[in-house]
């Protein structure tokens, strides 16, 4: 299979030799390059699910808040109302 290899003067085959290294190196600097990448994409892909957590996680407590506060103006507002109705009536009471 090797045959025409051994045709070839020593020069020739150290050249052959020579590119041949060249190329698996070529080929295993270009696949740590893309290891590299793959491992940048990964670090920033959970960075940002991280940060979409704990942007989740705030507005969770935040819209808890709002309806503790939405709960508290309708108690209040309701509060009014039964005392506009009282005021009215006593209003209605002086009239008469």
């Amino acid at each position: 299979m090797f045959d025409w290899f051994q045709t070839l003067s020593v020069f020739e085959q150290l050249c052959v030799l020579g590119t041949a290294i060249g190329a698996i190196a070529g080929a295993v600097q270009w696949m740590t390059s893309i290891n590299n990448k793959m491992a940048n994409i990964q670090t920033s892909t959970a960075a940002t699910t991280e940060h979409t957590k704990a942007t989740s996680r705030k507005l969770d407590t935040l819209t808890e808040k709002m309806d503790g506060h939405i709960e508290d103006l309708r108690s209040d507002v309701t509060d009014l109302q039964i005392r506009m109705v009282r005021v009215e009536g006593q209003i209605d009471t002086e009239r008469e």
